[in-house]
């Protein structure tokens, strides 16, 4: 606070080191500063002289970012000044003394010394840690971070630290490289093993180079203490740490110590199969081979390599190998751990050209074929002179077919020239000399045109410039680019699919060759594909890019607004958690430095990742993983690729803030958010801007999505409607308005569970008719999440399907050629006029109604040709739009403009549908328009003479007018589908004056009934029976046989339904019956429910029985 002795007197100050006046800011009121800042002040007071100039100076200790150890050791110690580790650090080991945490990043360790305990959280060994802020000291030679305060709860937990593996030679040369960060030493020996660990003493440590260090028990709490020191050779994790008195490693735990194991020692036995046997213990020759000599007595010794020190180790080869010796003499064994091989012997060359130099073919104890080193470089070679010919070979060990070394060799030979056969046994590769083999033109294709996110590949394998197999891969060089332009082998241009052609030389298909990519970047992308040259033959060889990538790009944010806090978030879309180190993240400049998930980090199935691009030092949540620092996204339109492990392109999406792409996440609140994980995310329209501003980091998008009425949808008044919706990642109650723009929401119905995912809207005639609703569904609290209809959907006045009828079919005229007098007959079996505008035919032909009308109980014919019709029959007709009525039967559908079903007939040219009318002359015509005009048996051919056609045909039928058979018998029944015992009511639809009705009902009781109108009829059996239908009029008389019309099925109650109530409960009792034909077929199925309670006793609280 600022005063002055004089009363009302006004004080003026600044902030700048300026000298404050009149001009300057008034003081009213306490002010805070913090950064340093002087501050100047001088009263005021009219009619006196101003005061003197008061100065107070505010320091403020500089607070320097750094993103990194490696960073936070290159500052100046002593410096005063404070460091922010703005990065994450993980948690490695920490003690009570000093409150000391030894942390590291990628890029170094440092030890925290707090002895006043200034950070409070309690941390668990790898937990993540940000925002560290402290100053640096040194104490005996050791870097320390002394910090100020508690940087809170952790920012991850649970990672993974996997030490670098560092010699003892590295930590005395470069001590600080190494200093408070997780490292291993391999293979050591403790010179006072066999003795016990005490607290601060130091232990010397030996190497396999011979170097010695001090190990010394500087942390006092650790498990150790006390424990026998190993005897055997060790591979300890240790924190290189420092002294007044010296440079020492120290182990936190006895974890950190593990027994070196064998690479690789022979078993048999002549040792008495001793698998821990130091004697036999191998070791690694100059050439790469594990080697052992060892003095063996005269006789057979069996033996076997074991790569450790239990059989459970891998062991080879399968059987036993024998050592066969008639005197004492020294054994050398040979092996290769990365082949699992292992020989005794001279290798012997095996193959179907030793009978032709007098041995037997393919016999590995055939000695012409025994190969010699005379060099000692573990290549063994072979001179044979061969007659010409075609040969294979293959290098045989121990004198037997137990292991294998590789393909047979196919080589040919001039019968004048030696051949070399060369065994390189450190790399097992078996190469023959001879003529000079055929080259063959390999075409390799990558096939990219699923996932199309790379934009070119170049071509890389394991042969040299010329051709020639190399297994060093021609050094790493690219050996040509591929092509999708139409050249180069490739067959269509910019179809993804990527081609290129090199000629390589054959070595009868002795090598393994691989190929594989890099992609336009010069990035290895996938490979070690392999195949094999055996001739001249051309060969394609190809690859498939994965076309679904498990990992994909999810939620962008790339603008936010205010500071600029971006980040990404990653989907997994598979059932297993994903490991992600080594992973990459990059933006459309390949010269940026990607992203790279470090180790201890995965996705877990069906979850998220989010990963920090940038930030200004106000980020809204903790992400999973912080990437600042290589690069930010562009607010403009960038690109987000993802790398795996193995350099693959998982995931490319090159989004934009226009377009196709949702404009709100460029600065005004909202992310990037793919609608749903499984829609193309290259997409713009698969992208929306998220619900809420800020996003949705590591949950799902949009966990509600409408999805009826989502636009489009016309809807009834007083009618129901369900309102649908799917749910994802979240669980909570909601409610749903009905909403217009520009006037209030209207509440639908609250508090219902989100689970439910419908709902049935009675649609209230109340409501105002218009084409501008949309539904939103939300959760009941402000910040849970929403969506509403996609667009807009109309509620109309409600509405009856019209009554329209077809009753007239001619699919068929007696007509050569294309039939020009097809035509349908419509029916109006309704009491209201009927405007057909906008109603269509989906199935059968194509056809949309103008605006016209058909008055009740009239027709209306619809024609191939309009102008026939007028000729032939002298109606009028309108002229359907495109196809025609086939021949052999199809349906014909007719639906309104709301895509209501008018009717559906599905007619056929065979029985049981009147065959007279396929090209016989005879229409095929409904007489009653109250029957089901999708039962054959309900149509007939056409009795009434019209016309003769153009060419003389007779033509009959009723186009325009209703059917002309005197008497037609027909019938329907209340329901077709039934359980045994249940019953069937029919009703008689006989056109005609008739006065006789006789009926036959197979499987029925009664089975025959004489009289208009039968009773219920009983069916007692299961199957599917006939009922016929005879009538007369005393003149005429017709009969009417539906065949298997009745269905018959046995549906087996219920029984033992039970349900525990209490007094006065309402019990509901369920029984899921069998589903058969529909809904409605299979409520009709049962004409009566029967609940039967079977009798019970209890004795009442008073003691007396109480029956149920």
């Amino acid at each position: 606070s600022m005063t002055c002795a004089t009363t009302d007197a006004i004080i003026y100050y600044t902030l700048d080191g300026t000298d404050p006046d009149e001009t300057s800011t008034v003081f009213s009121t306490s002010f805070s500063v913090s950064t340093t800042t002087t501050v100047k002040a001088r009263a005021y007071k009219s009619g006196m002289t101003e005061s003197n100039i008061a100065t107070n100076n505010y320091n403020f200790p500089s607070v320097i970012d750094v993103s990194t150890i490696a960073d936070l050791r290159a500052q100046t110690v002593g410096s005063g000044d404070y460091y922010k580790l703005t990065g994450e650090a993980i948690l490695t080991f920490q003690q009570s003394f000093r409150y000391q945490k030894y942390i590291q990043d990628a890029t170094a360790g440092i030890l925290i010394d707090d002895s006043p305990g200034a950070i409070t959280t309690t941390y668990d060994i790898y937990d993540g840690i940000t925002n560290i802020v402290g100053v640096l000291s040194e104490y005996g030679g050791m870097l320390q971070f002394v910090p100020n305060g508690d940087p809170g709860a952790p920012s991850s937990t649970a990672n993974t630290i996997t030490p670098e593996v560092v010699t003892l030679t590295q930590l005395t040369n470069n001590f600080e490289d190494y200093e408070a960060e997780l490292v291993m030493v391999e293979d050591v020996v403790f010179a006072d093993a066999g003795a016990t660990f005490a607290n601060g003493t130091e232990y010397v440590i030996t190497d396999a180079g011979n170097v010695t260090y001090n190990f010394r028990t500087t942390f006092y709490s650790v498990d150790y203490i006390g424990t026998v020191i190993p005897t055997e050779s060790q591979n300890i994790v240790i924190l290189p740490n420092s002294r007044t008195d010296g440079e020492f490693i120290t182990s936190r735990d006895i974890a950190d110590f593990s027994a070196l194991s064998t690479a690789a020692r022979i078993v048999g036995s002549m040792q008495g199969w001793n698998t821990t046997d130091p004697d036999y213990v191998m070791t690694l020759n100059v050439n790469g081979l594990y080697e052992l000599t060892q003095t063996l007595d005269a006789g057979d010794h069996l033996y076997k390599v074991i790569e450790g020190d239990d059989w459970t180790d891998p062991n080879y080869p399968g059987t036993d190998q024998v050592v066969a010796l008639t005197a004492t003499e020294d054994v050398t064994w040979k092996t290769n751990v990365d082949a699992d091989l292992v020989t005794h012997m001279l290798p012997v060359v095996a193959g179907n050209f030793l009978e032709v130099l007098g041995g037997v073919n393919w016999d590995p104890t055939e000695l012409i074929g025994e190969m010699s080193d005379d060099d000692g470089d573990d290549i063994f070679t072979l001179e044979l002179v061969i007659p010409e010919g075609s040969y294979e070979g293959k290098v045989t060990l121990n004198q037997n077919w137990d292991q294998n070394t590789g393909g047979n060799v196919p080589f040919t030979t001039d019968g004048v020239n030696a051949t070399v056969f060369t065994f390189d046994f450190p790399n097992n590769t078996t190469t023959i000399s001879g003529p000079p083999p055929p080259s063959a033109t390999i075409t390799f294709v990558v096939d990219d045109s699923e996932g199309m996110n790379y934009n070119g590949f170049y071509l890389k394998g394991s042969w040299d410039e010329f051709g020639n197999y190399d297994p060093s891969w021609g050094d790493g060089a690219e050996h040509s680019a591929f092509f999708d332009d139409g050249t180069n082998g490739d067959e269509t241009a910019d179809d993804h699919i990527w081609t290129c052609q090199f000629d390589l030389t054959s070595d009868g298909g002795s090598n393994t060759w691989e190929w594989g990519v890099n992609d336009a970047e010069h990035n290895w992308v996938a490979g070690n594909w392999q195949f094999s040259v055996t001739d001249g033959t051309p060969q394609t060889l190809s690859w498939t890019v994965p076309a679904s990538p498990y990992v994909i790009v999810n939620e962008i944010m790339y603008n936010s607004p205010g500071t600029d806090e971006e980040w990404v978030e990653l989907y997994n879309d598979t059932d297993a958690a994903i490991d992600l180190e080594g992973w990459k993240i990059l933006d459309d400049n390949a010269n940026h430095t990607p992203i790279e998930i470090t180790a201890g980090y995965s996705i877990p199935a069906n979850g998220y990742f989010t990963i920090m691009i940038a930030t200004d030092g106000f980020f809204p949540f903790t992400p999973d993983f912080d990437g600042t620092g290589n690069f930010a996204l562009n607010n403009g339109g960038d690109v987000v690729r993802v790398y795996n492990s193995d350099g693959m392109l998982i995931d490319f999406v090159e989004y934009d803030d226009g377009g196709d792409w949702p404009s709100q996440p460029d600065g005004d609140g909202p992310s990037l958010s793919l609608i749903t994980p499984d829609l193309d995310n290259s997409l713009g329209e698969s992208w929306a801007a998220s619900s809420h501003d800020g996003g949705s980091p590591a949950a799902y998008n949009f966990p509600i999505v409408v999805t009826a009425p989502n636009g489009g949808e016309i809807i009834e008044l007083d009618s129901y409607f369900d309102i649908t919706w799917t749910l994802t990642g979240w669980d909570g109650d909601i409610k749903i308005e009905l909403i217009r723009e520009g006037q209030n929401p209207e509440l639908l119905v609250s508090g219902i569970p989100a689970s439910d995912e419908t709902y049935s809207w009675y649609v209230f005639e109340s409501l105002e008719v218009a084409n501008d609703y949309k539904i939103l569904i939300s959760g009941l609290e402000e910040d849970e999440p929403f969506d509403e209809s996609d667009d807009f959907f109309s509620i109309m006045e409600h509405y009856d399907i019209p009554l329209l009828v077809l009753t007239e079919i001619m699919y068929n005229p007696p007509e050569s050629g294309n039939d020009s007098l097809e035509f349908l007959e419509i029916y109006n079996n309704g009491e209201e006029l009927v405007n057909l505008e906008g109603i269509y035919f989906s199935q059968g032909i194509e056809y949309v109604f103008p605006s016209v009308e058909i008055l009740p109980d009239t027709f209306l014919l619809l024609a191939i040709d309009s102008l026939v019709m007028m000729e032939t029959f002298n109606v009028e007709a309108f002229q359907w739009t495109a196809g025609a009525l086939s021949n052999g039967g199809e349906a014909i559908e007719m639906k309104d403009m709301y895509d209501n079903v008018i009717d559906f007939v599905e007619y056929d040219d065979a029985l049981p549908w009147d065959t007279l009318a396929d090209g016989q002359g005879p229409s095929l015509t409904l007489c009653n328009p109250d029957a089901d005009n999708n039962v054959a048996e309900n149509w007939t051919h056409s009795v009434n003479f019209v016309a003769v056609n153009s060419v003389g045909d007779s033509i009959w039928a009723t186009p325009g007018f209703g059917c002309q058979v005197s008497l037609f018998a027909s019938f329907e029944a209340d329901i077709t589908f039934l359980s045994v015992g249940n019953g069937v009511m029919f009703t008689d639809l006989t056109v005609g004056d008739a006065t006789e009705w006789t009926w036959t009902f197979e499987g029925g009781t009664p089975d025959t009934w004489s009289g208009q109108t039968p009773p219920e009829i009983i069916y007692n059996e299961v199957g599917l029976w006939d009922v016929t239908l005879f009538v007369s009029d005393g003149v005429n008389t017709d009969e009417v046989i539906i065949e298997e019309y009745i269905e018959v099925v046995e549906f087996t109650p219920p029984t033992n339904l039970q349900a525990v109530v209490g007094p006065y409960d309402d019990v509901q009792l369920t029984w899921n019956a069998p589903a058969s034909n529909g809904f409605e077929d299979d409520f009709e199925a049962y004409d009566d429910f029967v609940i039967d309670f079977m009798p019970w006793t209890n004795l009442d609280v008073d003691g007396s029985t109480t029956y149920g």
